[in-house]
């Protein structure tokens, strides 16, 4: 078995000190034998307290395929990195979409069951009141 099929995928955020100290994070990975998987673009954020001076930074995250092994050297080795601020490694996992539509599924066996059946006659609807009406019921019961 090659070393390839025990690859997993990780996730690394970062805060930049630099906007171009995104070349650095990437040969810093690909010196830890990473393959870059997707990248996103630097964004600046206003930090909400100062790092070490600094008020202002560029956040960025990489996917990034690595063994294993590999990872903790790269947990130690992106303290270490003069040019992020902060940085957060865990493993990434598969986004699953979430239903939009709040009705359960229906199955083979519900499939006997009816609808609940619209109002009849029988039935009181509730009666909608003008906002005149309204404040003559009000009276009607404080008196």
């Amino acid at each position: 078995m090659s070393r390839k099929e025990y690859d997993k995928i990780y996730e690394l955020g970062y805060l930049l000190v630099a906007a171009g100290a995104e070349a650095e994070v990437v040969g810093f990975l690909k010196a830890h034998k990473a393959e870059i998987v997707s990248q996103s673009p630097l964004s600046d954020v206003k930090l909400a307290y100062p790092i070490g001076k600094h008020e202002v930074a560029h956040f960025g995250f990489i996917h990034f395929k690595a063994d294993p092994e590999d990872v903790n050297s790269i947990k130690k080795d992106a303290v270490l990195e003069k040019s992020m601020l902060r940085s957060l490694l865990i493993k990434a996992t598969p986004v699953v979409p979430e239903r939009r539509d709040s009705r359960p599924v229906a199955s083979s066996q519900d499939s006997s069951e009816k609808p609940p059946a619209p109002a009849t006659k029988g039935q009181v609807q509730p009666q909608v009141l003008s906002n005149e009406a309204l404040e003559a019921k009000i009276e009607e019961i404080l008196k």
